[in-house]
């Protein structure tokens, strides 16, 4: 008797039928399908650039080549980049869930890391603050590199 083939990756594709993963994986599917609407809303916020004369603009200023705006556009990027990626890895085709076992996981923590450190560079009312900071985020990537 023949062996069925193998399943890729050593995976086996199981439907869901348990009510409650299948509520579960609709409303997942459904935030997967507004990944589009926030990328291209952040495409349009990403083009704009900090006046001079603003709280941004002059942190800018005063961190010189460093500029605290491109880190955070930085991270913005990153978390934008990996919220597509995660879309394209779990509705490929824009109507099925694949959901995978793990791979997604390392995708959706990087944005999630990527857009708290932004909000975590601007959140400080008192510029000083935000410029230490930046300087801290700097530092770590010298390490790291």
């Amino acid at each position: 008797m023949a062996h069925p083939p193998w399943p890729e990756r050593g995976l086996i594709r199981v439907p869901v039928t348990e009510p409650d993963e299948l509520d579960a994986s609709r409303v997942l599917t459904d935030r997967l399908r507004q990944i589009d609407s926030i990328l291209a809303r952040y495409a349009t916020i990403a083009q704009l650039r900090a006046k001079p004369t603003s709280e941004l603009g002059d942190d800018d200023r005063r961190t010189s080549w460093l500029h605290l705006s491109h880190f955070v556009a930085s991270c913005m990027s990153m978390a934008t980049d990996n919220l597509a990626a995660t879309k394209q890895l779990l509705l490929p085709d824009g109507a099925q869930l694949e959901h995978r076992v793990t791979a997604h996981f390392p995708l959706l923590r990087a944005a999630l890391e990527s857009a708290s450190t932004a909000l975590w560079l601007l959140r400080p009312d008192i510029q000083r603050d935000r410029i230490i900071r930046l300087l801290q985020l700097r530092t770590t990537d010298i390490d790291y590199d």
